[in-house]
């Protein structure tokens, strides 16, 4: 909730900086009591304060999903042993997901939230197109930093290869500290970095097909 708490705060104090400065001049008296205003009572700004809401709930992964994902959850919420033990953990993997999406190179650009984006404009259609930039790069560097060695994949996928591949001290998706010979010492987990975590694996991955690994 913290972390929601900041989004919002944050998002509400932009918003309430940008709708005073179309007003009056940043510094002024007028803009400091119309900045203080719409932090001190956003109920009277409703447009403002669900934008900030909604952000809120974009960082943390906790928006409303969309029709199949709600009528997932809704056949989870029918049935209450399906319901406590997946029904909660539907949504954010749901929201990483899209947010994955969206970064995709190209396929990105075929999602209703890019187009609805887009056609909003200003700095939210900026937004979405920087998201198919980032996707690009990162699955570049994801290719790049596996054709050095510097990040594993998933590994050999027969079950025997794979286990003698960790037996060697291999990690799966993990970036690989080396000593000044070159030699793997350690291996650090990159699965806290969702959406951008699974572009990466993408990448890695694709890099370990192409090359038969």
């Amino acid at each position: 909730r913290s972390f929601k708490t900041i989004a919002y705060r944050g998002r509400l104090r932009e918003a309430a900086w940008t709708a005073a400065a179309k007003i009056h001049e940043p510094g002024s008296k007028g803009f400091d009591k119309r900045y203080a205003k719409i932090l001190g009572d956003p109920d009277s700004f409703p447009n403002i304060k669900l934008d900030a809401v909604d952000f809120s709930r974009k960082q943390t992964f906790t928006r409303e999903l969309g029709p199949f994902g709600q009528g997932f959850q809704q056949m989870a919420n029918n049935n209450v042993l399906f319901k406590w033990n997946v029904a909660l953990f539907i949504r954010t993997p749901g929201n990483l997901l899209k947010e994955t999406a969206e970064r995709f190179p190209l396929l990105g650009r075929l999602s209703s939230n890019f187009k609805i984006e887009k056609a909003a404009g200003g700095a939210r259609a900026d937004i979405a197109e920087a998201k198919q930039v980032m996707g690009y790069l990162y699955l570049g560097a994801a290719l790049y930093m596996a054709s050095k060695g510097f990040v594993t994949g998933g590994g050999p996928k027969n079950r025997k290869l794979n286990a003698a591949w960790r037996r060697q001290g291999n990690e799966p998706y993990s970036y690989v500290e080396r000593d000044n010979d070159g030699k793997p010492v350690n291996h650090i987990p990159m699965n806290r970095i969702d959406p951008f975590s699974t572009l990466f694996y993408l990448g890695v991955d694709t890099y370990d097909i192409i090359t038969n690994k």
